[in-house]
């Protein structure tokens, strides 16, 4: 298993040595506002709500920002 690990640490070090392609660093970009947008859209959905009364409820610790809300 720690062969594995390694193998794939060493090519994901090895293509972080050369710049990507244009093309593809325009669609990261693309797609990190496309996340972050989705994210602060849907900050204020039904279900988040849900969720973030459960997780007070049960008395999990404020750990992570909520995209788009005060609360963590």
């Amino acid at each position: 298993m720690k062969h594995i690990a390694a193998a794939f640490a060493h090519g994901l070090h090895a293509l972080a040595q050369r710049p990507l392609p244009p093309a593809v660093a325009e669609e990261a970009k693309r797609s990190l506002v496309n996340v972050i947008g989705t994210s602060i859209g849907a900050s204020m959905h039904p279900g988040v709500e849900a969720i973030l009364a459960a997780a007070q409820e049960l008395g999990a610790a404020p750990e992570a920002p909520v995209p788009g809300r005060s609360e963590r």
